[in-house]
């Protein structure tokens, strides 16, 4: 069977399974003929929280993100948490699953090309542990079969929730309204409107492009994440690596880049869940996310009404650099400013005290 994915990007391997089956079988067998009780999933759930936590050299690390324990899923009943700092199991059965550990991340290496890294992720070791005990038979009053046992950690920054993350994408999307056109399919013909999603609770939250408030560090974190999402689509290749071609290859590579194009919204929005469901510590994970949008009129511009902090106007305007063109909105936000459309097809916005007006 070799390694089949799952999730985004991760994997689970027969071998590794079959090395984390290995360690619940000795483990079973140290309780038996130790004379110890039967265990339950507290008590493997607290040996695998242990074995992860200790094992920070071995595992992919999160970034600002700290390990504080697992969630285990059942197919009926409320799942089990386990906790870090509570969890206190013996030495000797803990040094079987920290051995299983070690092992199962020394069969991560071979695949590390495939998953550009060398060591599993916290989710991809507790996968295994799930896959490798779902016909384990703990003990006769322990009947539950785990569906899903997932790692939980806390961020040094804590978590944005749902209605603040649809505020940060909505913002995100106003910041590069004008480069939709670039990074988007049809983006020029295209007015993002709103950015509506539905959190795993079932809740649906809503946050309109145009008024959208959120904290900037968040929102530059986001555009960041779009434009990088957008070279992976287009499987872009840094600079260092493209000095390194020969003319011909680099036109070559830069012929399948144009072929591949660019993602459609629906695409791009899908990949924005996907990565930020990675770090749920971070972010509420979002069960769909979706963009509304309306069509641009020929010019560019909304067709909808503008927003009351927009003033229309066809006012004539001179700038030194820039010639002669149409105010096309008002920014009313402090300090005036215009959008304006010049005749040599320019469309910048400047503070209007830089603009002649003319008659």
């Amino acid at each position: 069977m070799g390694w089949q994915a799952f999730g985004e990007g991760e994997l689970t391997g027969d071998s590794a399974v079959a090395i984390a089956k290995a360690a619940v079988e000795k483990f079973l067998q140290l309780r038996t003929e130790g004379g110890r009780p039967a265990p339950g999933w507290s008590d493997v759930g607290g040996l695998i929280t242990q074995a992860v936590a200790r094992s920070t050299r071995e595992l992919v690390t999160r970034k600002n993100a700290k390990f504080v324990g697992l969630t285990i899923a059942f197919g009926d009943g409320p799942p089990l948490e386990t906790t870090a700092d509570e969890t206190k199991p013996a030495a000797d059965e803990l040094a079987i699953f920290r051995d299983a550990v070690k092992k199962i991340a020394i069969e991560y290496k071979e695949v590390g090309e495939r998953l550009n890294r060398k060591r599993p992720t916290a989710n991809e070791v507790t996968a295994t542990f799930q896959l490798a005990t779902a016909d384990v038979t703990l003990g006769e009053t322990e009947t539950r079969k785990p569906t899903a046992i997932t790692p939980r950690f806390d961020h040094e920054d804590g978590m944005v929730p749902a209605q603040e993350l649809v505020e940060v994408i909505a913002a995100a999307m106003r910041r590069n309204e004008r480069r939709l056109g670039l990074l988007v399919e049809n983006g020029a013909t295209m007015n993002p409107d709103a950015v509506v999603a539905v959190s795993v609770d079932g809740a649906t939250v809503r946050a309109d492009v145009e008024e959208a408030k959120a904290a900037r560090t968040l929102v530059e974190d986001m555009c960041d994440r779009i434009e990088k999402l957008v070279s992976e689509h287009r499987q872009e290749q840094p600079e260092k690596h493209l000095s390194t071609l020969s003319a011909p290859d680099r036109e070559r590579y830069q012929r399948n880049v144009d072929g591949r194009g660019v993602p459609t919204l629906e695409v791009l929005i899908e990949k924005i869940r996907k990565e930020l469901g990675k770090t749920p510590e971070r972010y509420e994970p979002l069960k769909s996310l979706k963009v509304e949008t309306s069509e641009r009129s020929g010019l560019g511009l909304p067709s909808r009404p503008a927003p009351k902090k927009f003033v229309d106007s066809r006012v004539r305007v001179r700038h030194v650099k820039f010639g002669e063109g149409f105010v096309e909105r008002t920014f009313e936000d402090g300090e005036k400013k215009y959008e304006v459309l010049f005749d040599n097809g320019k469309r910048v916005t400047l503070m209007a005290q830089f603009l002649e007006e003319l008659s």
